[in-house]
């Protein structure tokens, strides 16, 4: 399916041996222009190697007859070749993240998922009307081995008004159609809210039409044109799903590198109220983290896919300056990340805030004092030791609670009543609006003594002072 169509596969349907091809998924995708012309016959279940198709609404036996793929014009043979070598390219960087090939060469022998982009809908449904852009089958249990998925380039033509439009459509709804013979659903809204228009397997409703559309490591609801149920699992990780049929990419993604800048301030010049940087990538920038002399200050996420296009590339993102950023030197560096971890970092830039630092007396608390520079060093705190400070921890946090006084461990958020919440010796107690883990009070590690006897406030006092002994360490 494309921009303004849509995709005819039907809900998953039942596993049966009916429709899968025995074997090992091929990882190769076969697009198929049709040249001269292709015959393909309805079949009780799938072989793209023998022309034999069984997607929903064909019938067995029938045979479906398709021209050649035309470009935008209406033109086949080599005055199509710069549209379909496009196809080609766009299809292959979005599938590049996979261990797969894509080839417009049929194989010589072997296995493959055959995408033939050609025709119209009717051509092979009958009764279908001029919005049915493409065709597939789909199975929650896994993918379809050997099976042929139709893109109907020609109906596309109603939907592009150039040879672009019409090339990025078609992009889109080949991915598509062979992402659901790989065990794919319809995608409507990832769980955080946000429109999944970005992920292939998403119709395009006019909430943002980027460059192009990748598969995203992010859990998505399912549905079309609407919010539906999804079939296969209770949310659907289109990159998850690909990545456990292929395996991930054994070169890297045939993608432009991502752009990562301080751009504000220049160096050697005074900090300013704002730190501006720039971040952009064709896949999309997930978020962007702000380093100033080695530790990670803040970040942001990335910018929203506009409506009716992208998300900007570059985009520029707005840092405001610490309110606990002493005066010092300053190295500042912007890490980008996409949906997938995947992180560039920006080339440094030093600048000044206020003057450089002579001691660590002008610091904030834990950081030192060198060339200028206040820094703290790389944390070292695991969960439970003493901290005066959060940088020290490995989880940012250094918290206390009333039952300890003014004893403060390194600790992480927890959910109360989850059996393995927190380490040994650790049980997640509630503060403030949510819960830590802490030192157990009671069961926990080697504290254990009945309410009834009087030596068990003694036997905790004791514990807890053991506990802490163990895992005091000194702090700088």
């Amino acid at each position: 399916m494309g921009n303004g169509g849509m995709c005819g596969t039907q809900m998953p349907r039942a596993s049966g041996p009916a429709l899968r091809h025995a074997g090992t998924p091929s990882k190769v995708i076969f697009l198929d222009r049709c040249v001269g012309g292709c015959l393909f016959t309805g079949s009780a279940s799938h072989d793209a190697q023998t022309d034999k198709v069984a997607i929903a609404g064909t019938t067995e036996g029938a045979v479906y007859a398709f021209d050649e793929f035309k470009n935008f014009a209406g033109l086949s043979g080599a005055a199509a070749d710069a549209e379909w070598t496009a196809i080609v390219d766009c299809t292959r960087k979005i599938y590049s993240y996979y261990d797969t090939v894509v080839t417009d060469v049929k194989p010589a022998s072997g296995t493959y998922h055959r995408a033939v982009l050609s025709g119209v809908g009717s051509q092979l449904i009958q009764g279908a009307d001029s919005t049915l852009l493409g065709i597939s089958d789909v199975e929650c249990t896994g993918p379809i081995h050997n099976m042929t998925a139709f893109t109907f380039a020609d109906a596309h033509r109603a939907f592009a008004n150039n040879a672009a439009r019409y090339v990025k459509d078609l992009c889109v709804t080949v991915t598509h159609e062979a992402g659901h013979s790989f065990g794919l659903e319809h995608q409507f809204e990832f769980l955080d809210g946000t429109s999944a228009c970005s992920d292939p397997m998403s119709y395009d409703t006019g909430e943002c039409d980027p460059p192009f559309r990748f598969f995203r490591n992010k859990p998505a609801k399912c549905g079309g044109f609407e919010l539906t149920p999804c079939f296969c699992s209770a949310a659907a990780n289109s990159h998850v799903k690909l990545t456990g049929v292929f395996g991930a990419a054994t070169i890297p993604p045939t993608i432009a590198p991502p752009i990562a800048e301080v751009t504000t301030p220049v160096p050697d010049a005074q900090l300013g109220a704002n730190i501006i940087v720039s971040a952009g990538h064709d896949r999309g920038v997930e978020r962007v983290a702000l380093f100033i002399n080695g530790h990670e200050w803040t970040q942001q996420p990335g910018l929203e896919f506009v409506r009716g296009g992208g998300q900007p590339n570059p985009g520029f993102h707005t840092f405001p300056i610490p309110a606990r950023l002493p005066d010092s030197i300053v190295d500042i560096q912007v890490r980008v990340y996409d949906d997938l971890g995947n992180a560039t970092d920006s080339p440094v830039v030093t600048a000044i805030k206020g003057a450089a630092c002579a001691d660590a007396s002008t610091c904030a608390t834990g950081q030192q004092c060198e060339a200028g520079r206040c820094f703290w060093d790389q944390p070292a705190g695991v969960v439970g030791d003493d901290c005066t400070y959060p940088e020290f921890c490995l989880s940012g946090q250094c918290s206390n609670t009333t039952f300890a006084g003014d004893t403060a461990v390194c600790t992480q958020a927890c959910i109360v009543g989850s059996p393995d919440a927190c380490p040994d010796g650790l049980e997640c107690t509630a503060a403030g609006n949510g819960a830590i883990c802490f030192v157990a009070t009671d069961g926990g590690g080697c504290c254990s003594a009945s309410s009834t006897t009087p030596w068990g406030p003694l036997v905790i006092g004791l514990c807890l002072v053991g506990y802490l002994a163990r895992r005091r360490r000194v702090t700088p």
